[in-house]
């Protein structure tokens, strides 16, 4: 068997499969799946302890940064496909089949307007937390076992991407955005998606805001028509279960309050300086924006999603209801309410919110007819439709 492009060069034909193993595992490790360097490791082939890995592990740690095969920051794209097509050849000629799902890319396009989407192989988690604000228990703990993979959007919808739904299916959302001026929040006629009443107007990637839950869900059914497949909005276990991103504490990463200006746009330090009048505390870290970013500015989580927490509130399908119903789906599904929904619950915080509210299980909930200058959407459906 002949691999001819490496990480280091060209390889002769002359090269026996062995030092082609061995050069292509060495050269190639660091940019793919801990399971590919297992792969090679328990065939001899790479010298792992080279790069601290115990040929006798079953399972490696999870790498410190995301792998995200198409946004390396050297080699092109023909580069890693090359690269993912050969490290796929050779887990199959050592017999490691089931490196080979991992090695391929999971995220998809499903049409020229619509949000790329990651698969999330979903299992099992502690959802929710005993604790919480006055009157938003963010309890009781419950343990979520997920029937169906599903995909989520890797970033929040877009102003271009909402602009090219409004367009061309003629939907226009209600006028008027609630919006913070001179110290309070409030209703203005004014604002609306395409002037959220912030310091510019909105840009082509700028996540979409000023829309109501109703604008989010016709969105959705939209994106559905286009590509044929059942978009909707997450699930709140969907949702807590990608922003957790298997972490167990109150917050996704280390450093509690202060420590995720790496991945979310809070209300933090350049927040502040813009904003000296706002009430609550701020963030004391500083992700480089003091009001809304453009989508996926800051560094994704293991699954490869941006922004899950920060940026903007992303609302999802459930209904809000306080605390979890005992009686309530523990299978990823949402939560309805037996009659009328009178709040759909938001999650994620935004730009403008305090940095307790980025707990992995915080909850806010709002009217599904009123937009906020500050609420986004987040598409998602089933692996399996």
């Amino acid at each position: 068997m002949i691999f001819f492009a490496l990480k280091r060069g060209v390889l002769s034909s002359r090269q026996s499969n062995n030092e082609i193993f061995s050069n292509f595992c060495v050269g190639n490790v660091i940019i793919l799946k801990p399971t590919f360097a297992l792969c090679c490791a328990q065939h001899g082939y790479g010298y792992m302890d080279f790069f601290g890995l115990d040929t006798n592990l079953k399972q490696l740690p999870s790498p410190a940064v995301p792998y995200d095969y198409f946004r390396k920051p050297a080699g092109s794209l023909t580069w890693h496909l090359q690269t993912i097509i050969i490290a796929t050849i050779l887990a199959l000629t050592l017999g490691c089949e089931s490196v080979v799902d991992e090695l391929l890319p999971s995220n998809l396009t499903e049409c020229d307007v619509c949000p790329e989407i990651v698969k999330i192989e979903a299992t099992e988690f502690d959802m929710g937390r005993d604790g919480g604000e006055p009157k938003r228990y963010d309890g009781p703990v419950r343990r979520i076992t997920f029937k169906n993979d599903f995909w989520i959007s890797r970033r929040e919808v877009s102003y271009a991407q909402f602009a090219a739904f409004t367009e061309r299916s003629g939907y226009e959302p209600a006028p008027g955005c609630n919006v913070y001026i001179d110290g309070y929040w409030g209703w203005s006629d004014e604002a609306n998606w395409k002037n959220p009443g912030l310091s510019v107007l909105p840009r082509a990637s700028d996540p979409v805001v000023c829309v109501s839950w109703n604008d989010a869900v016709a969105y959705a059914a939209w994106v559905s028509e286009q590509t044929g497949k059942p978009y909707r909005l997450p699930t709140e276990a969907e949702w807590e279960f990608v922003a957790r991103d298997g972490s167990t504490g109150e917050f996704a990463w280390d450093g509690g309050q202060n420590g995720g200006c790496d991945q979310a746009n809070m209300f933090d330090l350049s927040g502040r300086d813009s904003k000296k009048d706002v009430p609550w505390p701020n963030a004391e870290c500083d992700d480089g924006f003091s009001e809304v970013s453009p989508v996926g500015s800051l560094q994704p989580n293991s699954f490869g999603v941006y922004d899950i927490l920060g940026n903007v509130w992303e609302w999802t399908q459930d209904c809000y209801i306080l605390p979890y119903p005992s009686d309530g789906a523990v299978d990823g599904t949402s939560i309805e309410a037996a009659g009328k929904c009178e709040r759909r619950t938001v999650r994620g915080g935004s730009w403008e919110t305090r940095p307790d509210r980025f707990a992995s299980s915080f909850r806010g909930r709002d009217d599904p007819t009123k937009a906020f200058r500050t609420f986004g959407i987040r598409l998602a459906r089933n692996a399996s439709e």
